[in-house]
């Protein structure tokens, strides 16, 4: 309530954000609800406000520490957090780096991942493209420092010892940097 009663009083406004949405879960003592259930109930009040003021809201909720290859299994709580939600952003990044993956999940807009790049002096994140491309570019650029450094010929077995990487896959990767020139 005090969340549609703030956008009455601001109808101009488009872009909510809680931090975080711990911040409006009611307390609650005896239910006998599922994870998922409660989970759900939260977030749906909030889907249904952002339909009917046209406004985006933004709750920021934690990831798990656990590492799970799907973006959705890595936020804090139930599936019933995101299954309410219109669209998800999953900010992924290890500790003190200033790269980050963003993977973007919604009913109305094109999943994608994408790979930032944290800019200090201007406190803003920096979009370097599709995460996979930049992650094969990076793999790219670690073969061709490799043939810099040792200014010799080398096969792609050893480029993989050296490199610490599967020989078959430093394989396809010099037959696609070869293709590409």
């Amino acid at each position: 309530e005090a969340i549609e009663e703030w956008i009455k009083r601001h109808p101009e406004a488009r872009l909510i954000i809680v931090d975080t949405l711990k911040m409006l879960r009611a307390i609650r003592a005896g239910q006998n609800k599922n994870v998922y259930d409660l989970d759900y109930e939260d977030v749906s009040p909030l889907t249904e406000l952002t339909t009917r003021y046209c406004v985006a809201l933004a709750p920021v909720t934690h990831t798990r520490k656990a590492i799970a290859d799907d973006p959705l299994a890595t936020v804090s709580g139930s599936y019933g957090l995101t299954g309410a939600a219109d669209g998800v952003l999953v900010l992924a990044r290890k500790r003190n780096s200033t790269t980050a993956t963003l993977s973007v999940i919604g009913r109305d807009v094109e999943e994608q991942e994408l790979a930032l790049q944290f800019e200090p002096d201007i406190f803003t994140w920096r979009v370097l493209g599709e995460a996979g491309e930049v992650r094969r570019s990076d793999e790219r650029e670690q073969v061709l420092a490799l043939l810099r450094e040792t200014g010799e010929l080398m096969a792609p077995s050893e480029i993989a010892d050296y490199l610490d990487k599967v020989p078959v896959s430093t394989r396809t990767l010099l037959f696609k940097m070869r293709e590409r020139g």
